[in-house]
């Protein structure tokens, strides 16, 4: 997941199949979720702050923490 730290947009580097994507705040509350359908994210309605994005495909989980500037 690319930038790091981001604008407004993110962009996912790998190919999954049926994957969702998660975005969540530090509190846990998911902010962004929708099915991976093509690489780029726009996300200009996210306030400043850091987040943790989930890539789930099964019982596959990335994660990775991003810093909106």
């Amino acid at each position: 997941v690319y930038p790091n730290p981001f604008d407004n947009k993110i962009f996912i580097k790998g190919e999954f199949k049926g994957a969702l994507v998660e975005i969540a705040d530090l509190y846990g509350k998911v902010v962004y979720s929708a099915p991976f359908t093509q690489p780029e994210i726009n996300l200009p309605l996210l306030s400043a702050g850091f987040y943790v994005v989930s890539v789930k495909e099964g019982k596959r989980v990335f994660q990775q923490k991003l810093l909106k500037k």
